[in-house]
């Protein structure tokens, strides 16, 4: 089994093949997880937590949210081949009190993904995590204390709350992706940005 350097702990964990549509390079996981192991013996920030694939070989990634109390970590882990047919282990290391931080947000969104905001900001500016910084701005009250799926979230109760950001061109063909809860959903949405 794999060992990275200098932490004293390590967990392993599972990516159901099941669940990955297709053979995956370099892709964004969402890890969520609630762990007592890491009570007491990660750094209070999270800072010392590092992924490696089977053969050690480190992962970008980005903490949304670590509580140190709890054990509750939410992440995203560079994955750098994610299987459709067989499981993909990931190893968490943890536990060493002198290392600065592990993470490589930018190394999480390769420079296909032009805009990444995870909405954890409960004030001010809603940050970018890829290297474009797009960073977001908040207009017309928006709640951004919302409970949401993974770390944060945002509530848009009416159709001038918004976020807006650097502008930038998206080229002829693009994909956008969000999670999103509707009150309601009486007719389509024509026009979601402002």
């Amino acid at each position: 089994s794999p060992y990275y350097h200098n932490q004293d702990y390590h967990n392993t964990y599972t990516v159901d093949h099941e669940k990955v549509v297709d053979d995956l390079v370099n892709f964004p996981v969402l890890v969520s997880f609630v762990d007592g192991d890491l009570v007491g013996k990660a750094q209070v920030d999270g800072d010392d937590i590092v992924f490696t694939d089977y053969y050690g070989f480190k992962l970008n990634h980005e903490i949304e949210l670590f509580n140190a109390t709890s054990g509750e970590l939410v992440c995203w882990v560079n994955v750098t081949s994610l299987s459709s047919s067989v499981d993909t282990v990931l190893y968490m290391y943890y536990g060493n009190s002198g290392c600065s931080s592990m993470e490589n947000v930018a190394g999480v969104w390769d420079s296909s993904y032009r805009l990444v905001q995870h909405l954890n900001e409960s004030s001010g500016l809603h940050f970018d995590s890829t290297v474009y910084g797009n960073d977001g701005t908040c207009f017309g009250g928006v709640n951004q204390s919302a409970v949401g799926m993974v770390d944060g979230a945002d509530r848009f109760a009416r159709p001038e709350e918004c976020v807006r950001g650097s502008s930038f061109s998206l080229g002829d063909e693009y994909s956008v992706g969000m999670w999103f809860k509707a009150d309601t959903l009486s007719s389509p949405v024509a026009n979601w940005q402002c």
